[in-house]
């Protein structure tokens, strides 16, 4: 996880399909693991979300994006996507 947020440092990461089903328990690891790993300002950027369409997130952003391709190209509202999303905590 350290590496994909340093290479590119993004703003949120939503955890989506089974792993969004799991909870927070088993995740925080991989979030404490990634903290010494990464690039400090990246890290503080980052904020962790799991996806709130669950294990349909997968299938519901393939349609969606299949959708985008056939009636052109649109900007994504990723306020949108964002408040679908459930915060996990870093820490």
């Amino acid at each position: 996880m350290a590496n994909l947020i340093n290479i590119f440092n993004p703003e949120i990461v939503i955890i989506g399909g089974y792993l969004s089903n799991i909870g927070d328990m088993p995740l925080r690891p991989a979030f404490k693991e990634a903290e010494p790993k990464a690039f400090k300002q990246a890290y503080q950027k980052v904020h962790f979300a799991r996806a709130g369409l669950g294990q349909n997130s997968g299938v519901i952003g393939a349609a969606a994006f299949a959708l985008h391709g056939i009636q052109g190209y649109r900007q994504i509202d990723w306020k949108a996507v964002c408040a679908l999303t459930l915060p996990y905590a870093k820490h």
